[in-house]
Order: C-alpha cells, then sequence, then structure tokens
C-alpha cells in the first residue's frame, strides 16, 4: 500500500507535491502556530518579501538566539533565504494566485521554522551549519522572475529544491518538539539533514544548467519563444508590462554594481554583538533624524569598528520606521572595494532595489555622476530618510575617498542622507575623514549645515568584558583550552580585560596564544609576559607557530596572502604553494596534501571563512605588519612588490604546464594480483589525500588476500586521485589575474620567466583582447629604454611600444579629418611624415636598440616585430600597412 501511494505521489507534478508538502505543514501546527502561519504568508501575498525582509529575519534569529558577546547565526542563513525570498517574490503576475499561494507559504513557513529554534543553540548550530553549506549554492538569481516563464525545467527544479526546504523545516519542527533526552539520541542530524542536504544540492545544480542555459539564448531565440510559450504562461498586458519593467530594473541595477558586498558584512557580523551603541544618545539621535546628517564612529586599531558597524545594519533593519538602509564594507584584500566608483554602484544598486520600477536608463557605463544622476531621477524626495553604512573608508586612496564624499555631499543637499562613517585614530594623526568635510552639504535648494554627531569607542568599552566570558566560556566547553585549577580561568580573564584597553583583536589573539599553552605554569608565566602592542603580538605569534609546525611555508604563505589581488580559497592556496616556479613540468605529488595543517604555520594571524572557504588575515594591520609599515620584524617582513612578484612567477609557470587542455585520457583497468604489487607501483597509483583514504585501507587489507585482483582497486584509486589533482582550482584566478601580478615582469631582467610569460600570450590559457594589448602599450610607454637584440630575445616593451607608435600613425591619419588631436600630420605626405614627432619616436626606437646603428638593422628590427605579433592575426591585421610605412620612412631616411 505504502509503495503503491508513494508512486502514485512520484507521479504527480512537483507544484502539486510542494502544494501538499506546506499543507502537511501547515496540518502539523498548533492552533497558535497555524494563526501565525496564516498571517504572515496573508502579508508576503499583499507585499512580496524583499530583501530588507530577509536583513530583518536574520536580526530577529540572532537578537532572539544569542546573548551578548556569542556568535551569530543568522549571516549563514543570508544565502538560503534569499533563495526562498526571490521564490515568494516571483508575484502573482508571473505565476499565478495559486501558486503564488504555495511560494509565500513556503517563506512563511522557512520564517517560523528558524524563528522557532532560534532559542535552541545546539541545534541551531547544526541546522545553521546545514544552511550555511546547502546555501553556497542556493539557487539565487537576479533574473528569476524573467527566466521561471521561460523553462518548464526550471520550474519542475525550482519547485523539487523548495520542497526539499519544507521537508527540512518539518524535519526540523519535529525534532525541535522532542525533549532533550530525546533530541541527543535522535539520528536525525546523521541521517535525514544530510539526505536532504544532498537532495537540496542536487536541484540546485541542475538549477544552475538551466539557468546558464536560458542566459545563452539570443535575443532571436527568446523572442521565437516568447510568441509560443510566454503566450501560455503570462496571462495579459499586465504580466508583459511587469516583465519590461523587471528587465528595465535589472539592466539598472547590474550596470550600477554587480559586486558582492553582503559577504564582508556577514564575515563581520558573525564575530559578536555589540549593543552598548545602541543606547548612546549621538547613536538615537542619528537613528531618530529626518535632516541629512554624519554620524562618525571614532575607534583605534582593533577596537571592532567593523563589527559594531556590522551590529548597527541589524539594528537598523528592526527599527519600527523601517528606513532605506544601505552600507558598504571597505577590504583591504580587494582593490575594487577601495574605489569609490564601486563603493557609489553598490549603496545605488541597494537604494534602488526595492523600488518597483526605475524607469529607462540612458547608458550602461555609469561613472559616479552618472549614478548620482540615476539616483537623483528615480528616487523619491520626500522619503523620511536613507541610511548609508561605511566601514573602513580609510584604506581608500584620498582621491577616491574625496570622489566618494563629494557625490554623498550632493546627495545630502537633495534628499534626507543620513550617513555614518567609521574612522580610524590613532595618537598625534588628525582623522583621516574629518568631521569638516561634510558640514556642508552641496546643491542644496537652500543653504544650510548638515548636523555632525560623534561617538568615540571609550577603552574601558563594557562589551569586552562580555567578549572574554563568552570567547572562554566557548574555548573551556569545546576543549580547546585546558586547565588544571579551575581559579586560573579567573586569572585569565581579570589579565585580558586590563590589558585590552579597548582592543578586541589584542584580546582574541592573546587568548589564541593562552589557549596553546600545556601546562598551568605556562598559561601563567603568559599571563604575566602579555604584549602590549600587535606587532610584537603578531611577531611572536609567527616565531612560536613557526617553531612548532615547521616554516617551511611559513613566508610563502604570508606573500601569497598579500599579494592576492582577492582572498585566496583554500584550493588556490594550495595549488599555488604547490608550484615551483621555472619548473613547467606538471607533478601532482608536489600538490600540498593537507593545507589546514600547513597553514597552522602562520597561527591565528590567518583564518578561513567558514562559508566562503576564503583564507584571509585576522585583521588588516597584519599587512600592515608584514609590510613593514608597523613593527619592526625585518625576519617576516618584506615589500609588496616583491610578494607581487614572487605571486606572478608562480602564475607564468602555473600557466606554462600545458596540461589544461588535455586531461582526457583512454584507460583499461588492469588486472593485477595483489601479492604481485610492488609497493613503488602502488605509490605511482596513490598519493596522501582524503579523497583516497578508504581506497588506501582497501589496498592494505587486499594484501593480506593473495587471490584478490588489486587491479580495480589501483583502478579506481587512480581515478579517485586524479579527480582531485588534475582539479587545477588555482587555473580561473590565474586567468583573470595574470597580468595584474606580471605587468612589470620585463622590468625584473629574468629571461627566464619573460620567456615563460611570452609564451602565455601565445597559447590559449588567457585572452590578450585588444583592450589588454592597449593597456600593456599604455605602461610600456611609460617605462625606460631597453634594447632590442635582434639575434636573441625581443624585450617585449620595446616590441609593442614600436607596434602602438605605429597605432598612432593610424589615428593621427584619422584624426587629420577631425580636426583634433596635438600633431595633425598626413602620413601618406611624405615630407610632412617626416617631421612628424609620431615617426620620429619610430625612429629613435629603432636606432636605440644595441647593435643597431645603421638603418638597414632598424629594418630587420620591424620585420622581427612583425614575425613577434603573428600569434595575433588581429593585431598584425590592423598593424601590417602602418609597418609597411614605417619602414618606407626609414629607407627614407636611410638616402
Amino acid at each position: 500500500m505504502l509503495a503503491a501511494s508513494f508512486a502514485s505521489s512520484s507521479r504527480l507534478k512537483p507544484e502539486i507535491r510542494l502544494a501538499q508538502a506546506v499543507s502537511e505543514f501547515e496540518a502539523a501546527l498548533s492552533g497558535e502556530q497555524k494563526a501565525e502561519f496564516r498571517t504572515c504568508r496573508s502579508q508576503a501575498q499583499k507585499s512580496a518579501p524583499g530583501i530588507s525582509d530577509v536583513m530583518r529575519l536574520t536580526a530577529e534569529i540572532d537578537r532572539s538566539a544569542s546573548r551578548k558577546g556569542r556568535r551569530c547565526f543568522g549571516p549563514r542563513l543570508t544565502n538560503v533565504l534569499q533563495a526562498v525570498q526571490q521564490f515568494a517574490s516571483i508575484g502573482d503576475i508571473i505565476i499565478g494566485g495559486s501558486q503564488n499561494l504555495i511560494a509565500c507559504g513556503v517563506w512563511s513557513l522557512v520564517r517560523m521554522t528558524l524563528l522557532t529554534i532560534s532559542q535552541s543553540g545546539s541545534y541551531l548550530e547544526k541546522l545553521s551549519t546545514l544552511f550555511m553549506t546547502v546555501g553556497r549554492s542556493a539557487p539565487r538569481y537576479q533574473a528569476m522572475a524573467l527566466l521561471f516563464s521561460r523553462s518548464k525545467k526550471l520550474q519542475g527544479y525550482l519547485y523539487e529544491y523548495f520542497i526539499a526546504v519544507v521537508r527540512l523545516c518539518q524535519e526540523t519542527t519535529n525534532h525541535s518538539k522532542k525533549s532533550a533526552l530525546a533530541q541527543i539520541s535522535s539520528n536525525l542530524v546523521d541521517s535525514e539533514l544530510k539526505k536532504i542536504q544532498s537532495e537540496l544540492e542536487l536541484w540546485a545544480n541542475s538549477i544552475k544548467e538551466e539557468v546558464t542555459l536560458l542566459s545563452s539564448h539570443t535575443i532571436e531565440e527568446e523572442a521565437k519563444e516568447s510568441s509560443i510559450f510566454r503566450g501560455l504562461i503570462l496571462k495579459s498586458v499586465e504580466s508583459d508590462s511587469y516583465r519590461l519593467k523587471m528587465e528595465a530594473k535589472l539592466r539598472l541595477l547590474d550596470a550600477c554594481s554587480t559586486h558582492d558586498y553582503v559577504t564582508t558584512w556577514k564575515q563581520a557580523r558573525k564575530k559578536g554583538s555589540p549593543i552598548w551603541f545602541t543606547q548612546n544618545d549621538q547613536y538615537q539621535q542619528w537613528r531618530e533624524s529626518r535632516t541629512s546628517g554624519t554620524l562618525y564612529l571614532i575607534g583605534k586599531l582593533g577596537s571592532g569598528k567593523s563589527v559594531l558597524m556590522a551590529s548597527m545594519i541589524d539594528d537598523l533593519s528592526l527599527a519600527a520606521t523601517r528606513d532605506v538602509t544601505a552600507y558598504f564594507f571597505c577590504r583591504h584584500d580587494i582593490a575594487d572595494s577601495l574605489k569609490a566608483r564601486t563603493i557609489l554602484g553598490c549603496l545605488a544598486r541597494q537604494l534602488l532595489q526595492g523600488l518597483e520600477s526605475v524607469g529607462e536608463y540612458g547608458s550602461s557605463d555609469l561613472d559616479t555622476d552618472a549614478l548620482y544622476g540615476e539616483l537623483l531621477r528615480i528616487l523619491p524626495r520626500n522619503f523620511r530618510a536613507y541610511r548609508i553604512v561605511l566601514d573602513g573608508l580609510d584604506e581608500c586612496d584620498e582621491s577616491e575617498r574625496q570622489e566618494l564624499i563629494r557625490v554623498l555631499k550632493k546627495l545630502q543637499g537633495i534628499f534626507n542622507v543620513l550617513v555614518c562613517i567609521s574612522v580610524r585614530s590613532t595618537v598625534n594623526t588628525k582623522w583621516t575623514i574629518g568631521p569638516d568635510e561634510f558640514k556642508t552639504a552641496l546643491y542644496t535648494t537652500t543653504p544650510y549645515t548638515t548636523t555632525i554627531w560623534i561617538i568615540e569607542i571609550p577603552a574601558n568599552n563594557p562589551d569586552i568584558g562580555e567578549f572574554i566570558d563568552a570567547e572562554l566560556e566557548t574555548r573551556l566547553e569545546s576543549g580547546r583550552l585546558s586547565i588544571g585549577d579551575a581559579a586560573i580561568i579567573l586569572e585569565i580573564r581579570d589579565a585580558l580585560e586590563v590589558g585590552a584597553q579597548g582592543m578586541f583583536l589584542w584580546v582574541a589573539l592573546q587568548m589564541d596564544s593562552i589557549c596553546d599553552e600545556k601546562t598551568d605554569y605556562a598559561i601563567r608565566s603568559a599571563l604575566k609576559d602579555l604584549p602590549r602592542d600587535l606587532s610584537e603580538i603578531f611577531r611572536r605569534i609567527l616565531q612560536k607557530s613557526g617553531q612548532t609546525n615547521g616554516t617551511q611555508y611559513q613566508q610563502r604563505m604570508l606573500r601569497h596572502i598579500t599579494a592576492a589581488c582577492r582572498p585566496l580559497t583554500l584550493d588556490e592556496l594550495r595549488g599555488a604553494l604547490s608550484v615551483n616556479v621555472g619548473i613547467t613540468i606538471w607533478d601532482p605529488a608536489n600538490i600540498v596534501n593537507n593545507i589546514t595543517a600547513v597553514m597552522a604555520c602562520c597561527g591565528s594571524l590567518i583564518t578561513t571563512d567558514e562559508e566562503e572557504l576564503t583564507v584571509s588575515f585576522a585583521h588588516h594591520s597584519v599587512v600592515q605588519f608584514l609590510t613593514g609599515h608597523i613593527g619592526d620584524s625585518p625576519e617576516y617582513q618584506f615589500t609588496l612588490d616583491s610578494a607581487n612578484t614572487e605571486l606572478g612567477h608562480i602564475i607564468v609557470t602555473y600557466l606554462n604546464y600545458g596540461i589544461f587542455d588535455t586531461q582526457v585520457s583512454r584507460v583499461v583497468v588492469p588486472r593485477i594480483p595483489a601479492k604481485e604489487t610492488p609497493s613503488k607501483i602502488v605509490d605511482s597509483v596513490l598519493s596522501q589525500s582524503s579523497g583516497v583514504k578508504q581506497i588506501a585501507l582497501s589496498l592494505l587489507k587486499s594484501r593480506r588476500q593473495a587471490g584478490y585482483d588489486i587491479g580495480k582497486v589501483l583502478f579506481d584509486a587512480k581515478n579517485s586521485h586524479q579527480e582531485s589533482s588534475t582539479t587545477f582550482n588555482l587555473l580561473p584566478y590565474a586567468k583573470e589575474y595574470w597580468y595584474n601580478h606580471t605587468e612589470y615582469i620585463w622590468e625584473r631582467n629574468n629571461n627566464v620567466m619573460l620567456s615563460l610569460w611570452c609564451k602565455i600570450l601565445q597559447g590559449s590559457q588567457v585572452q590578450v583582447s585588444a583592450d589588454l594589448m592597449s593597456q600593456i602599450c599604455r605602461r610600456v610607454e611609460t617605462f625606460a629604454y631597453y634594447p632590442i637584440y635582434p639575434r636573441g630575445i625581443l624585450r617585449l616593451r620595446r616590441v609593442v611600444r614600436i607596434v602602438i607608435l605605429a597605432k598612432r600613425i593610424k589615428e593621427l591619419d584619422t584624426l587629420q579629418a577631425d580636426g583634433i588631436g596635438g600633431v595633425i600630420i598626413d602620413i601618406k605626405g611624405k615630407e610632412q611624415a617626416r617631421f612628424s614627432e609620431i615617426v620620429r619616436a619610430v625612429l629613435m626606437e629603432t636606432k636605440a636598440a644595441k647593435n643597431l646603428e645603421r638603418y638597414v638593422e632598424a629594418l630587420k628590427v620591424v620585420k622581427m616585430v612583425k614575425e613577434s605579433f603573428l600569434p595575433f592575426p588581429f593585431l598584425l591585421s590592423d598593424f601590417d600597412d602602418y609597418f609597411i610605412r614605417v619602414e618606407e620612412i626609414i629607407r627614407e631616411e636611410q638616402q
């Protein structure tokens, strides 16, 4: 009977099974819970949930679940909640009334489930970990509302995904109703949750593939489909109007920015929950204000400014007024986050994304002034208040900060814009961003002075004590801190609170060091000799971790993380550490087996983000220490230029492996008796990794069985190892940032690296576009002269310089007709061409080459230049005619 029922159920359409799942969840609720569920669903139907609702929900969960100083779970849930929110917000216009009721029901039951279990710390830890894991692949696509109607497959995959989500909530709710003892003995986490997790990841991958396919369709293909399929789905002219508005809105939002501004906020939010600022008079006045003004949060290095600013976002999300809040957190290790255009673009996207319609905009290329223009055109001017929270602007260059402030002041003069900026204070040093910069708003209809509020983080920060208590409790419970005398815990607490001086970073690093001590005597000795400044802490951590875990990889790892254009993932760092510079023969035996163990040589100075799996320093001050800006520890310090050069050489070597396009092989499963298998053969097939652990155990057992065929085991092992070792995780990073790390490579007088760099240009691993070549050329023109060797290596700078100068001749020929430009010549006229500065520059280039005293040698150089660019037909075709003209000019000069 059960099998028949299951078979009948499996034949039902997924949207019907999703409706059944939602109904079953509702039926299991108590009377009071049903009323709450229906109220929430009704509200979602009237007003579709938005990103602000996701932020509000995670803030409610953290407020309910955590106490002072404890970690926050809300950010872990953000990705999945965004997927549920987008599904619920597709709306009645797209999927119809009954199905919209189901989608809103999914949002409501997820919300109810998370708020219900937020009181159970231990279970919320497990569930939030699962949500975080599946959230990496959760279907979050801005264009989902547009793509949904184009594919039955996509609709089915989404329904299946959310069926699994409802099942997860049902299992979780049932589990939370059990007694504490029953919860401990339940195997839910080990069985049901893992099963649901696998289903969620399966359907998420299917959704991703379908979205990718739909997004790749041409406009013509979509037009053909729209007349057939969309006519059946979209029910009225109103739905077509909705689609057009949505398309225009998505285009504008993407033109504003596609930068990921959420992750940095989540990372800061997870570090703690400071609350003292909510009772501060200055903050309350700023929060309640309805006229433009600026709040300054002042604190010294490591005082927890970023964590406080992240908590402020939650506090504003929970405010009853529900004003629009936009935020941005600059990161020292993400170059784009330090640009005014990126910051303003992300702020504009957040301010606009809640609006139903944005109209049409003129250009896809929006600079800072164009962004201001779009905000001026679209944002309602009578809105109560727009709040902007900015952290880390100290890391930006002065020019970028001033450009950002210029636009913000213009906005404050037109709208009610309340800005909050964190500012780092140091002894005898002026603020990087002073109050005077925001006092007078620009472009106001009636001149006035904006209000300034100032909050200084106190040295006796009341949250420090709570933070120490919570961290010590967590470390004791987890076994990270082991003590023999119970009373010593109070000694630790008092010493940390006295020495903190308002610095959370100092406390966290000292606590890590104390936890590494093995005896009470060692702990007390460490407490008596606590370093007072961060640079000394950093030096001690590196010294101790190096002595304990080895220094083979320590300097390399510190340099790679410092030089990276963005935070490297664990696998990317593993790939970089496995490269031997200059050796272009790939050997999987060089791959680091356990990257986590290797990272221990840097101690607590580097951390791994639990969600993004990226590696970064514990604080931006670590970079300042390593690059010599604070402290004096030459044994650990280096220049940023040397670190960038080293990573560039690694990337050049990596891209020259020459195996990225030859990973497909044809193999036959061998039959090998186990007893006859020499250990070297096994070693040639296997190497230690997490993926081959079970197979290695099978091999050990098989050696005791004389007739056992080990061939199949070795074949499986080989495939398992190949799957792990031939996943070249550093390749995407290397292809995207190769030029950032190697643009000065021809200055280093390293012919080996230069030769390998030229091979990259001639290969297929990187895209050498005309824009990139133009960028190289502009860079080359600023360098000093280097010779070209007619018989040997061509210095690329000179080659490219000649090419760009030849292109200039072409450009000047075009400019003559337009009547613009500096030197207007007609290259077809020999007399004018002879006096051209550009042509004379070409002659200088050719004559300056070593051993080129005769013009006949110059002709050989031009020929070599042309041959050097044979791999780039698009360049050769552009410049060939002008090379001919240069040759003619050289011959004329020779005469």
